[in-house]
């Protein structure tokens, strides 16, 4: 029977959840990850952690699953965590994460070459994370990348992809579905940004050793994720107009 895999990157850890055609959950297991840590006032975290954590996990359920019966794989993970990468997706930072607030004059920069754009005027957001993460240094050919674009991206062996509901943190017009033209008047290599695709999409297949090893097949298709709340927003099975969920608690 053809199974699925999910990823979850929370705060302190990575879970995985496999189900089957008939959407019913066969496996589930989590394993932490280093909490994130203030380093000059930013909140933050080293991506490889992420990475080490999702092997660890697959590592331990291998023996109860046949990885070569998952066909597709999709993850998501915390909304604004972002990092910038090289063209190979090797980390040139570390990764500024979700509640990190720290970016206040980049914040300042936005709001005026925006026009006091309502959500990115705010140093709580991917876009001034990711201008602070660039200030001061002098990267060519580099790309900015969430969360869940990264662990995908390492899963296919191309770093270009990110979704709709990740990137609308860094800015993207989902309305338009274009990356505003204000942009050009930012510090930002145009070039760096990610192509953004629908949830769901595929964005490659598998191209990535340490995958291999652990006995996927090579023909695993891997589609583009999203954020952790709207994760939570689907797995609840909403999914038609008028619907809501309201979450309480972590």
């Amino acid at each position: 029977m053809d199974l699925f895999l999910g990823i979850d990157f929370g705060t302190t850890g990575v879970r995985t959840s496999v189900i089957n055609q008939n959407k019913e959950e066969i496996n589930n297991h989590s394993v932490s990850i280093t909490s994130p840590i203030l380093k000059r006032q930013q909140v933050c975290q080293d991506p490889r952690l992420w990475w080490e954590a999702l092997i660890q996990n697959l590592t331990f359920i291998k023996n109860k699953i046949d990885f070569k019966n998952i066909k597709r794989l999709s993850i998501d993970g915390t909304s604004g965590t972002v990092l910038v990468t090289d063209q190979n997706g090797d980390p040139l930072t570390y990764a500024l994460m979700y509640n990190d607030a720290s970016a206040v004059e980049e914040a300042e920069l936005v709001e005026k070459i925006s026009s006091g754009h309502p959500i990115l005027s705010s140093p709580s957001n991917a876009l001034v994370r990711t201008l602070s993460l660039l200030k001061d240094q002098k990267f060519h050919n580099y790309k900015i990348l969430h969360q869940a674009d990264w662990v995908a991206s390492k899963i296919i062996g191309e770093f270009k992809f990110s979704d709709e509901n990740n990137s609308l943190k860094l800015g993207y017009d989902c309305s338009l579905r274009v990356w505003p033209d204000w942009f050009n008047k930012l510090p930002i290599d145009f070039d760096s940004l990610p192509k953004v695709v629908t949830p769901g999409q595929t964005i490659g297949m598998l191209n990535n050793q340490d995958f291999l090893d652990l006995g996927f097949s090579k023909n695993l298709e891997v589609v583009a994720g999203t954020t952790d709340s709207i994760a939570a927003f689907l797995a609840t099975g909403a999914n038609k107009s008028g619907e809501a969920v309201t979450s309480i608690g972590t």
